[in-house]
């Protein structure tokens, strides 16, 4: 990327701080639920909706991201999601009731659904196609920071500050994304058809119900039985996408997409890595594993997150981003409550609950996880082996059919 203008890699670098504000906004929250509860006067069972609004707020407006870059532009779109971000950061600072506090994370939700997919679909735009892999790995390591930094930041500030300091770090790092977006973005639009209403409302349920249940359930003791109903509704509503977007030339997602044999793998192999990082958890690993997983991780993520989308038509650029942005946020879900069943299920089998018992519980769900963990390398040996090559030769080629 050396030979690239001194403006592209600035604009690469308000992408690169882009995903990093979202990231670490992913972690920092959950070390300081417990200051917010007894600040707030709730019961810490409660503040688990603090963590579900956001995440239920990104996931109704993802399927809209791609669609609203294209017709409004990349940069109008990405100054709105900083802008959006910082403003309910602030409201989050000022929260007085849970209410509140739940108000301004759905906010923040929406400029966080945002953020990822238009600052994606950003450096599609500005950066030579036979650079846009070392240029998309540039950019996504920030994002890899922050979950990082998250814990360790928010238990600082929380210790020795207030809670309402893990929002208001975002402010004048907020303004300062906003201003550099406008002077230095530019605002690539393309020709889009009309709003597919049906279909987005289609996929908004759909993504709403099922973080819901996988994610939500936690915080919000449903019983097994509403769970399953909620994962029935979000099954069927996905479903009923899939038939409306067969005939549908104005489809939200196309399913040309999935005829491109790079992205149709990526999408599985995103499934899966996102599965078992959210298996894999921060918290019962050795830091000698955890070292080597993140290491595997981190070039298994950098892969996937380049490789999906290079491949695919520049009118199919934005919907395709968009729907890998989707999966992302429901594989973390689905890895999630897969954990959680794994230990539930091997942990029914004792009734003790001494330390040789948890021991031998993690045990079983570990190599239950190793199994999962494996699954990626199979997708990975689909993709040809030289994909990483002729990326612009094989666009234009594509362009003059």
């Amino acid at each position: 990327m050396t030979d690239l203008p001194d403006s592209t890699r600035w604009q690469l670098w308000i992408v690169a701080f882009g995903f990093f504000m979202q990231s670490l906004d992913t972690t920092i929250v959950n070390t300081a639920l417990p200051s917010m509860a007894q600040s707030l006067g709730e019961s810490p069972l409660h503040m688990h909706m603090v963590i579900v609004s956001y995440v239920l707020t990104v996931a109704v407006m993802l399927p809209a991201s791609g669609w609203l870059a294209d017709k409004v532009g990349v940069r109008n779109i990405f100054f709105t999601a900083i802008v959006l971000f910082t403003l309910g950061s602030l409201f989050c600072a000022l929260s007085g009731t849970l209410n509140e506090l739940l108000l301004a994370r759905a906010l923040q939700g929406v400029g966080g659904a945002m953020m990822v997919p238009v600052g994606r679909l950003t450096v599609m735009k500005i950066v030579p196609r036979e650079q846009y892999m070392a240029a998309m790995t540039f950019v996504t390591l920030p994002g890899q920071v922050g979950p990082l930094l998250g814990p360790a930041l928010g238990g600082l500030l929380v210790e020795y500050a207030s809670w309402h300091w893990i929002f208001l770090i975002n402010i004048p790092v907020g303004i300062i994304g906003a201003i550099a977006t406008l002077m230095l973005m530019p605002n690539y639009t393309m020709q889009t058809r009309r709003f597919d209403l049906s279909g987005f409302l289609l996929l908004a349920v759909g993504m709403a119900v099922l973080t819901l249940a996988l994610d939500g359930s936690k915080g919000t003791g449903f019983s097994p039985l509403a769970i399953a109903g909620l994962v029935a509704v979000g099954v069927v509503a996905l479903v009923l996408y899939l038939l409306h977007a067969q005939n549908n030339n104005r489809a939200l997602f196309s399913l040309k997409l999935f005829r491109t044999r790079t992205f149709s793998l990526g999408l599985s192999l995103v499934t899966l890595l996102f599965m078992t990082t959210a298996l894999l958890g921060w918290y019962y690993v050795l830091p000698f594993v955890l070292f080597l997983q993140g290491m595997v991780n981190s070039t298994r993520f950098s892969s996937m997150n380049t490789l999906t989308l290079k491949d695919l038509p520049d009118n199919l650029a934005s919907s395709g981003n968009s729907l890998l942005s989707m999966i992302m946020q429901l594989s973390m879900s689905i890895g999630v409550t897969i954990a959680g069943l794994l230990l539930g299920l091997f942990g029914s089998q004792h009734v003790s609950v001494d330390s040789g018992t948890t021991q031998t519980v993690f045990m079983y769900t570990w190599l239950s996880m190793a199994f999962i963990i494996a699954l990626p390398a199979f997708v990975f040996a689909r993709v040809p082996s030289d994909t990483h090559q002729n990326v612009a030769i094989s666009r234009r080629k594509r362009s003059a059919q």
